[in-house]
């Protein structure tokens, strides 16, 4: 096949691919610091051993296999680049004709930049780590919209101007006990979410590095070079799916764990202000006589009440049903291994030199 090589482009492609080893110490520094779950939350300490090994598990072998396999990447394509350097391109031409050339697939294969441009901005790799935002962000402010609306439209403020409740929630001590540390365990979740970030990086980095060598390096060494990149990408890719597997599962059962159970304590909480409610009521009728009692008012208040916090608990139940649901579907997910492929080979130089 036709030969063509300009060692400039290899020596800046490995340079690219090495620099990329210099970004994973981003990635296990964020998981040491924010994959953690609070010990001493109740709710959440079924997570707790499962993340402890999922962090350790992915920051050794991060640093032990990934890392060593870009600088060994990136160190094999500047050493051919110094080899055809060495070679006068007739020579190098023979030599690499010696070579196996029973390449079944197009280069470079599979591989994508998305986007990316060739060179390597270390300043893209460290936004992809700013402090976590928990999580849970999106249900809390649902939360708070739904608690609003239920202070408003079910009259709690005009009970509270009459002091007809305001008592401790009994269900105060059960959120306190079993709900856990929601802010620590929404930050974590977040945290394991970098990692899809930070392979899709990584790999569209890789490919665009490669796939300006592509213009100009072809030959049987550089099918070899180009099958191996290719091949890596996939074992990225895979990883990258069993991870996430992973995350998915224990994200999305904690979420709705969460959402039954606060929708859990909600519809309590409601049942019980209702009965407590019509009990103060029921003990302070001369207040309600004063407010409430004109022509056919109180009998159209007390409808509109209990159409609300009916309306109010079915939404509840409906948000726990929900929660149940997303807890089962969450276990579908994935189960698979999370550790990084120990087959991953790194890439040896090619004998551009000939035999």
């Amino acid at each position: 096949m036709s030969f063509e090589v300009k060692p400039a482009d290899l020596t800046s492609g490995g340079t690219q691919v090495a620099q990329l080893s210099g970004t994973v110490h981003l990635l296990t520094n964020h998981l040491a610091v924010y994959a953690h779950v609070n010990g001493d939350s109740t709710l959440f300490s079924q997570f707790q051993g499962e993340i402890d090994s999922m962090r350790e598990t992915l920051c050794n072998d991060y640093t032990d296999k990934a890392k060593p396999i870009f600088d060994k990447a990136g160190g094999a394509l500047k050493e051919m680049a110094l080899d055809y350097t060495n070679v006068d391109k007739t020579r190098a031409a023979g030599f690499d004709a010696t070579m196996p050339s029973d390449w079944e697939y197009d280069r470079p294969r599979g591989m994508d930049t998305w986007g990316e441009t060739a060179g390597i901005d270390m300043s893209e790799f460290y936004s992809l780590f700013p402090t976590p935002s928990s999580a849970f962000e999106d249900w809390e402010e649902w939360l708070a919209i739904r608690d609003g609306v239920d202070y408003i439209l079910e009259f709690q403020w005009l009970f509270d101007v009459l002091g007809v409740v305001g008592l401790p929630s009994p269900t105060d001590a059960i959120k306190e006990n079993f709900q856990g540390d929601y802010d620590q365990m929404g930050k974590c979740l977040t945290a394991l979410d970098t990692i899809g970030d930070y392979w899709s990086k990584a790999r569209r980095e890789m490919a665009a590095s490669m796939k300006m060598v592509d213009k100009t390096w072809s030959g049987n060494a550089a099918n070899a070079t180009f099958a191996w990149f290719s091949e890596y990408d996939d074992v990225l890719s895979d990883h990258n799916t069993a991870v996430n597997g992973v995350l998915n599962r224990i994200g999305g059962y904690s979420k709705s764990l969460r959402i039954a159970f606060d929708s859990l304590l909600s519809l309590t909480d409601a049942l019980i202000d209702l009965v407590m409610s019509l009990n103060k009521i029921l003990t302070k009728p001369i207040e309600f006589i004063q407010l409430f009692l004109r022509k056919g008012l109180g009998e159209i208040i007390g409808k509109i009440m209990t159409g609300i916090g009916l309306f109010m608990m079915f939404i509840d139940v409906c948000m726990m049903l929900a929660g149940l649901m997303g807890m089962a579907f969450s276990q579908l997910a994935g189960h698979r291994s999370i550790n990084f492929p120990d087959d991953a080979k790194a890439m040896d130089p090619i004998d551009v030199d000939g035999p």
